[in-house]
């Protein structure tokens, strides 16, 4: 070797760990002289390095990890590319300085993960580049893991508008990643505990049930007790299934409100018998039987929804015949609802018809507003014969009138009527806007041969007038346009007041207003010029009606006339 144009020769120490020594000195052909150098020269080796590799990420799959190298002549080291992708598809990123890396796999490689049983396709590898100072290189290749993809499957609810009864059907539309079958369950924790794959109680009771395979439900809603039931919604959850174990949870909310109404096919004497206007088939979504039985006798319900309700023989004419009962619907499951509330009014057996009327000889109003009404039961059976009556109420022969009057019958069909106990219904008669039914009451008494005697009594209006008390005075001979007056009208039966103005010829403008107290503001303002010193004066009134009617049927109200 040659340094600075001298021969040199060579002497290579031992012992170095770091590299390989070199000394090297002139060769001045004397052999006894040993020159020494001032430098050390190396060997410039590639760089050295190695990979550790993180755990994947449990949802993204991602990987962190590091390749970390050594210079054999403690240069600076540099890593890349510093972001590409795998033949995989996967991102790789990496630190131009740190070597710190971040893998990310592909949807499609995680996929292939999931469903392949080769090893090679369990995994994805890539070559980091390690450069030293000097430009030598080392391709490092680091090998990871792919995490199996969990791509869920996906779906939606097709729901059709509900049936004249209100059941809801429809099916559920799903898809899996891998376009394989998918399967659907009712069994979840959006669904009550007891839920079963194909049958569930709906999140407001209604039954739900649900084909596996198809998807296809179908939904019996309970009776919706909405302020406006046909808006009335409800919710239940089916899960949709893929082949790899993946799982979607669809939200499903239909209309619910059950409209299944009862009809009467036949009566008799103590039976009715009648059916749901829609039974259900005998491959139908549910089967019908009793639920809460008659108090007055006994119901039979057939699986398609027919009744047979029968009255329990001797109650006599005494007991009403009306009486209700429910259907309850079940499913092929054991889960059952109320779908329908039965009324049902047989007509009773061996029972003559029978019209009763009052022949009234005394009827009239006190001060106190007791009406005491007298006179006669005359009541005749079917076949014409009379029928005698006995009171048959409460002890005294005494018994209370629908609208809570009291009537005292005697032997011969005599009675007494007073409405001491309940004045109101002889006021609320008195209204404008009563009704015919406002102005009528009936009590009932049995007859000799226990027929029931329905008599009417007609009530006598009884309404006491408003009375006023009024204050102000008129502002015009104070040479003002105005003037204003408090009007404060009480009803001594506490009704309501309302007014209207009464002005003959205008020559201003009358306004009323209500106060905070209840009293009334009268306004008046002239609208016409003055005549010398002073607006014309005016004198109008306000009528104060109370909205019930006096003993001749005219309005009732206190009319106060005021002066301008």
């Amino acid at each position: 070797m040659t340094i600075d144009d001298l021969p040199r020769i060579f002497d290579v120490p031992k012992g170095l760990s770091d590299g390989v020594g070199i000394t090297a000195v002139p060769d001045l052909g004397v052999t006894s002289q040993v020159i020494s150098t001032g430098f050390v020269v190396r060997s410039n080796e590639p760089p050295t390095a190695t990979v550790d590799v993180g755990n994947p990420h449990p949802v993204t799959g991602a990987i962190f990890g590091s390749v970390t190298a050594v210079d054999q002549g403690n240069g600076a080291i540099s890593y890349g590319p510093t972001l590409f992708t795998t033949a995989k598809g996967g991102l790789v990123s990496v630190g131009a300085t740190s070597g710190h890396f971040t893998y990310t796999p592909s949807v499609q490689a995680r996929q292939v993960a999931r469903v392949s049983a080769e090893p090679s396709d369990q995994v994805d590898t890539f070559t980091v580049t390690v450069t030293d100072l000097y430009g030598r290189h080392v391709d490092v290749e680091v090998t990871v893991g792919i995490l199996v993809a969990g791509v869920p499957p996906s779906g939606a609810a097709t729901v059709s508008l509900p049936a004249e009864s209100g059941v809801v059907t429809g099916w559920i539309e799903g898809a899996a990643w891998d376009g394989g079958k998918l399967t659907f369950s009712l069994k979840n924790s959006s669904n009550p505990a007891d839920s079963t794959a194909e049958s569930a109680y709906s999140e407001k009771g209604g039954l739900v049930r649900l084909d596996t395979v198809s998807g296809q439900f179908t939904f019996v809603p309970r009776i919706s007790t909405a302020a406006i039931p046909g808006l009335d919604t409800d919710r239940f959850v089916v899960t949709a299934i893929d082949a790899h174990g993946g799982t979607a949870d669809i939200v499903v909310r239909p209309l619910a409100h059950l409209r299944l109404q009862a009809e009467t096919v036949g009566t008799a004497p103590d039976v009715q018998r009648g059916r749901l206007a829609i039974a259900a088939a005998a491959n139908g979504p549910i089967g019908f039987s009793l639920g809460r039985p008659p108090k007055k006798g006994a119901a039979r319900v057939d699986v398609d929804g027919s009744y047979v309700y029968t009255r329990t023989p001797g109650l006599g004419h005494g007991i009403t015949a009306d009486d209700s009962f429910t259907i309850i619907g079940t499913d092929d499951f054991g889960r059952s609802i109320t779908v329908a509330t039965v009324e049902v009014c047989p007509p009773l057996a061996d029972m003559s018809p029978v019209s009763g009327r009052a022949q009234i000889t005394e009827s009239a109003v006190n001060a106190a507003g007791v009406q005491t009404t007298r006179g006669r039961i005359v009541a005749m059976a079917a076949d014409g014969r009379p029928v005698r009556v006995d009171g048959g109420g409460l002890p005294g022969n005494t018994v209370i009138s629908a609208k809570g009057s009291t009537v005292t019958v005697n032997e011969d069909g005599t009675f007494t009527y007073s409405t001491a106990l309940n004045t109101a219904i002889g006021h609320a008669a008195a209204a404008v806007t009563a009704l015919a039914a406002d102005k009528l009451d009936h009590f009932t008494v049995t007859a000799k041969d226990g027929t029931l005697v329905v008599v009417p009594v007609r009530l006598l209006p009884h309404n006491q007038p408003p009375v006023q008390s009024t204050i102000g005075a008129s502002g015009r001979l104070g040479l003002l346009k105005t003037a204003s007056w408090t009007t404060t009208v009480a009803d001594p039966d506490g009704d309501d007041i309302t007014f209207t103005i009464v002005q003959a010829n205008p020559r201003g403008t009358v306004s009323v207003h209500r106060t905070r107290t209840g009293a009334f503001l009268v306004n008046y303002t002239s609208t016409s010029g003055k005549c010398g010193r002073f607006h014309p004066s005016e004198t109008f009134a306000v009528r104060y009606f109370d909205g019930h009617v006096r003993p001749d049927g005219s309005p009732a109200y206190v009319s106060v006339t005021y002066t301008f």
